[in-house]
């Protein structure tokens, strides 16, 4: 069983849970960590993310381990089924519950021994809410500590999730505005002026830093507004960086376009 009731463990282990969380991994690589790592004392078999959609259908966001996505698929759980993911929308804590016999709508594995379901409900967002679930095998004991450690670590989860959530809807925005004509990439001088609004210069450093003038500085910073979907810099900072934008390769371009200025 682990170090179960250990306050030391939990802590260090909600600390490990933490990093890797820093790091944004695909959630893929997070339902592998929860299942291999964060609540293996519990003997999980599967854990998954599913959120409620308007039709009332439950979607897959992603899963690990021995849940039957071809019966997920063929008979999606909705919010009015009799299941765990529908439960757990009703309720403010954690829900355990046994497996049914035969599954129940949609919900069903490939390991004949998983012997108990636990859901949790969160909020990514004010406009988004999601569902982790987990299966394991074992003792209602067993069932009961992966609930308690699930519940525990759920304040991180939701943090991540956030994240996923708001990077998931800045995405399809700038898909949006691409289709309309709207976007379309930072150009080298975008770039550069972006990544030196990230380091907190004014447009009269921008400016002298990269050669130009300042209105011009001005023009390129409203230009970079628009493509991000911003109404400011310390905005478009925060987007570029969950976009990517500001990783080493537009330190390249950065350094590149500073090279070409001061050899003119």
């Amino acid at each position: 069983m682990g170090d179960v009731g250990d306050p030391t463990s939990e802590s260090r282990n909600a600390t490990e849970l933490g990093r890797f969380l820093a790091t944004l991994p695909p959630s893929q690589a997070l339902l592998e960590h929860l299942v291999i790592d964060v609540l293996r004392p519990w003997n999980p078999r599967a854990a998954w993310l599913a959120s409620p959609q308007d039709s009332g259908v439950f979607r897959l966001d992603g899963a690990f381990g021995s849940l039957d996505l071809t019966a997920f698929e063929a008979r999606p759980p909705t919010i009015w089924g009799q299941h765990v993911l529908a439960d757990a929308l009703k309720s403010e804590s954690g829900v355990l519950a046994p497996v049914k016999a035969g599954g129940q709508d949609g919900i069903a594995f490939t390991d004949p021994g998983v012997s108990h379901l636990i859901a949790r409900s969160t909020y990514p967002s004010a406009r988004a809410r999601c569902i982790i679930a987990v299966a394991c095998v074992g003792s209602d004991d067993d069932a009961q500590g992966c609930l308690r450690h699930l519940e525990d670590i759920t304040p991180l989860l939701a943090v991540y999730l956030s994240i996923v959530e708001e990077r998931r809807e800045l995405t399809a925005n700038s898909s949006r505005r691409a289709a309309g004509g709207g976007t379309g990439t930072l150009s080298p001088r975008q770039a550069t002026v972006l990544r030196l609004l990230a380091d907190n210069l004014k447009n009269r450093e921008i400016a002298f830093t990269i050669g130009y003038s300042e209105s011009t500085v001005r023009i390129e910073t409203i230009e970079i507004y628009r493509k991000l979907g911003v109404n400011g810099r310390h905005e478009a900072v925060r987007v570029a960086a969950r976009l990517g934008l500001l990783d080493d390769t537009l330190l390249e371009v950065t350094a590149q376009s500073t090279t070409r200025v001061s050899g003119r």
